[in-house]
């Protein structure tokens, strides 16, 4: 190689060498002190009879982390089941959370709506498809000061500061619920049980209430 590329092939290999270092070698990441496993308020605040569901050793296999909180509620609108788990793998929460928390069902109806009561988080609905199980799922990402609508775009707007900073946990809320009918979420237990999770994370330490993110 002639020595005129030493100095362009020099930077490269520092500027690739940056990222490996802060994630490879390092592992830096950043702790905001929030955590699922201390969400035990959304019981009192829907005052609902629930139980325990999955295992934080469920949450490390699919979901690459042990804060995780999950419980099923019963509700005068059949179960809903609550899960929040918190990552630094944020692609297995923001890259379709479903096949993960809710394996098994078809959900082909996809949609992302802002609910009255809750104006500053998107929630990514999906719908169970004609003929099957009458189910719908939707959840909610939270990020550093705020709560994600399009994935993609926001990995990939981060994905500068990413390489040189550490890492961030992302957030996700997720309700596996017994379809209510109708065309909007609003008013519905599934609602009312994200929205005291969303409420009691916000009341956390550091926890921020900002618009949502791109």
């Amino acid at each position: 190689m002639s020595t005129r590329y030493a100095v362009p092939v020099a930077l490269l290999l520092v500027l690739a060498l940056v990222p490996t270092m802060v994630h490879g070698y390092l592992g830096l990441r950043q702790d905001d002190g929030r955590r699922a496993a201390s969400m035990m308020a959304p019981l009192s605040l829907v005052e609902l009879p629930s139980a325990r569901s999955r295992t934080s050793d469920w949450a490390e296999r699919r979901l690459a982390t042990r804060d995780f909180y999950e419980r099923t509620f019963a509700t005068p609108e059949g179960e809903v089941r609550l899960s929040v788990a918190r990552t630094y793998d944020a692609k297995k929460v923001y890259h379709h959370p479903e096949l993960a928390v809710a394996y098994g069902l078809d959900l082909p109806r996809t949609s992302v709506e802002r609910l009255a009561s809750m104006p500053g988080v998107p929630v990514h609905v999906l719908r169970a498809g004609e003929g099957g199980p009458r189910k719908i799922v939707f959840y909610a990402l939270h990020y550093g000061d705020g709560f994600v609508d399009d994935p993609l775009w926001f990995q990939f707007r981060l994905a500068g500061e990413m390489l040189v900073g550490g890492r961030k946990p992302m957030t996700l809320f997720f309700i596996t619920a017994d379809d209510p009918g109708g065309s909007t979420l609003e008013g519905t237990w599934a609602a009312r049980v994200l929205g005291a999770a969303v409420t009691q994370f916000q009341q956390q330490t550091g926890a921020g209430t900002a618009p949502a993110a791109e």
